[in-house]
């Protein structure tokens, strides 16, 4: 709000975009800018950067007859690369960007309702040490939660070492006393390799197979599946992207599953603008920009095979 000539100050919705740091603390260290904070700024920047940029190439993208793989994409394009998004994002160079991806996945999480997580699966009746393994954990802001409101549970947080570095930070900071008594361990692994930890309670995975195609997701899910155990569960947290018309729902033939349901006309089956966030982030992240990941439709769940 420009309260004199050039002279602004925030109002209540631009105050969101401002970190609550000094400029002074941010200009002597730059690539902490996004540390302790609540992960917003950082999601907001992570949305207007190289996507922006990687949006321009998408027609040259789109048409191009070769296979769209993660490393044939807009994003490549825009930046002359035939790194991998995440691959790149740990060079050197790029670590501002790394730790800034890091911190927007905070951001992500303080989007959805805060008891979300701890309401959306039943933490409490797992046994006493079971183990809960974090699959493409990050810095391990969801585990954090977890760990918070469920101590009789352990965890181990996968990711890549580059990433596990700042987790390591991230945990030293919020929760210490978890990584000095083993209560979390840090473990790099690529999920495209077979699963070190065998059979434990829970793998959990938030926002990672929306990242790749259909075959890299089966591919990861295999693996986990290789290493479950008899009481091993999934826990999946993603969107699902809905049809906006009316269908034959199959979930009925899946053992276990709720049907949806659908919100009351003249409301669209998808619920219309009041999901577009989730459309957006597909579409303009994950689908097209950056990685190509497939969309996750809900028709198309039911031909995945793991065995």
């Amino acid at each position: 709000m420009e309260i004199s000539p050039d002279v602004f100050i925030h109002n209540k919705l631009s105050s969101i975009l401002d970190t609550g740091k000094p400029l002074a603390t941010i200009l002597s260290n730059p690539v902490a800018k996004h540390d302790d904070t609540l992960g917003t700024v950082a999601l907001f920047e992570q949305l207007i950067d190289l996507p922006m940029k990687a949006s321009s190439y998408l027609p040259e993208t789109l048409h191009d007859p070769k296979p769209k793989g993660a490393d044939n994409t807009a994003f490549n394009r825009a930046l002359n690369t035939n790194m991998v998004y995440f691959s790149w994002l740990e060079l050197p160079e790029n670590t501002y960007r790394h730790n800034r991806f890091g911190a927007s996945m905070k951001g992500v999480q303080n989007t959805t309702p805060p008891d979300s997580l701890l309401k959306g699966f039943n933490w409490e009746i797992l046994p006493p040490q079971s183990t809960v393994v974090d699959v493409g954990a990050g810095i391990g802001s969801m585990s954090l939660e977890l760990a918070r409101a469920f101590p009789h549970l352990n965890f181990v947080l996968q990711d890549t070492p580059v990433t596990l570095a700042n987790a390591m930070n991230f945990w030293n900071t919020k929760l210490p006393e978890a990584i000095n008594t083993g209560r979390v361990k840090l473990q790099a692994h690529d999920f495209f390799e077979t699963q070190p930890v065998k059979h434990p309670s829970v793998f959990l995975m938030r926002m990672v197979l929306h990242d790749w195609s259909d075959d890299n997701a089966v591919n990861i899910l295999r693996h986990l599946c290789a290493a479950a155990g008899p009481e091993t569960q999934l826990v999946v947290i993603d969107n699902i992207l809905s049809y906006a018309c009316t269908e034959d729902s199959f979930v009925g033939d899946i053992p276990g599953a709720v049907v949806e349901r659908l919100p009351p006309s003249p409301l669209l089956p998808n619920l219309g603008y009041a999901a577009v966030s989730s459309y957006l982030a597909d579409l303009s992240v994950c689908f097209l920009v950056l990685i190509m990941g497939d969309w996750l439709i809900q028709s198309r769940l039911i031909d995945v095979e793991l065995s």
